[in-house]
């Protein structure tokens, strides 16, 4: 698991919480015993991303406008790097 997540068992269910301090490909492997003392493994991927930046790409002060009603509000646009979605 990534730094800053833990993983704890209790009651028959694994729970998987916290928050990563790095990013990268994380696999993880359970084993499980089954009913007849078998043991298998769940296995998965955490991927944790380097947050993107934000920055004002329109006009300086669009981003702080006071308006009255029926009044148009000058566009406010945003650049945004290393995001998808």
């Amino acid at each position: 698991l990534p730094s800053g997540v833990t993983a704890a068992w209790a009651t028959n269910i694994l729970t998987i919480s916290g928050t990563p301090t790095a990013s990268g490909v994380f696999n993880y492997s359970i084993p499980l015993l089954g009913g007849c003392g078998n043991t298998i493994n769940a296995n998965g991927t955490i991927t944790v991303s380097t947050p993107g930046t934000i920055m004002l790409s329109s006009a300086a002060g669009t981003d702080n406008q006071s308006k009255n009603i029926n009044s148009i509000l000058t566009p406010i646009t945003y650049a945004t790097t290393g995001t998808t979605g």
